[in-house]
């Protein structure tokens, strides 16, 4: 199905949304972009799976090993690859703009741009403009770069043999940390993609444990002893997870006003 054969999309799914599953492969089709579903056998029985280039079966793993597994087993012809919450959309245009850069400049090993978030009704509840400070702050303190709309060069991504799978919340942070080593990963000022802001939010639930395991992925990708420090990092630790709430309560009270 996919025209666009440079870029691949792995959207991982249980398959008990279907409402908001299509709303995200339906944005995926709009970029005519390689679509790989991954998720539960059960997901075989959906007539959503029409929409998806190919279907991968995840035997009960992981997301990040999900993810993997379907990076993995792409045509040769992917070169662009990432993933997209089966509740969120990619942006029209946001792909083409971030391929066009990718072609442009072999020294980009990976994207990011603005996010928009938005309520179970696709109701907008305010737009992340983290811009280029958000990469080395990411080095000090919480990630605010939208994993949404973002794209990785797959060699890149195969050469750093993909998600850390010893992480269940903060893979995208540990992955960040580690691409920006091998090459520039530049921003975008402009809205790629939509993040569904709701309690089940896989960052939005499980706030804590996120943190925790930024924590973790910092001191494992830093060489400067302040991240180490056991002050400094509790002080992130307390700081993120202040802002998270902040954040979170901003947000659902715009979602209860719209």
């Amino acid at each position: 199905m996919g025209n666009r054969t440079s870029v691949g999309i792995v959207v991982p799914t249980l398959g008990n949304r279907d409402l908001m599953l299509k709303e995200c492969l339906t944005s995926l089709r709009v970029e005519n972009v390689f679509i790989a579903l991954v998720g539960p056998k059960s997901l075989s029985k959906s007539p959503l799976v029409e929409m998806a280039d190919v279907v991968f079966d995840d035997e009960n793993a992981s997301l990040p090993a999900a993810i993997n597994l379907a990076i993995s087993q792409l045509p040769e012809h992917i070169h662009y690859v990432s993933w997209l919450g089966d509740d969120d959309q990619i942006v029209s245009g946001a792909i083409r703009l971030q391929e066009e850069l990718l072609n442009e400049s072999s020294s980009v090993v990976a994207t990011y741009g603005q996010c928009r978030y938005i309520d179970l009704d696709g109701n907008e509840l305010g737009v992340q403009r983290s811009g280029k400070f958000a990469l080395s702050l990411l080095q000090w303190g919480p990630n605010l770069i939208p994993q949404p709309g973002g794209l990785f060069r797959r060699a890149t991504w195969l050469e750093l043999g993909g998600l850390d799978e010893n992480y269940s919340q903060a893979f995208d942070t540990d992955f960040y940390l580690r691409i920006s080593k091998k090459g520039e990963v530049r921003y975008l000022p402009h809205i790629l993609a939509n993040y569904r802001w709701h309690d089940q939010a896989l960052s939005v639930g499980n706030r804590w444990k996120s943190v925790l395991e930024s924590s973790r992925a910092r001191k494992r990708n830093s060489l400067n002893p302040l991240i180490t420090n056991f002050v400094l990092d509790w002080f992130v630790r307390i700081a993120t997870m202040l802002a998270g709430r902040v954040l979170s309560f901003s947000l659902s009270k715009r979602r209860r006003k719209s």
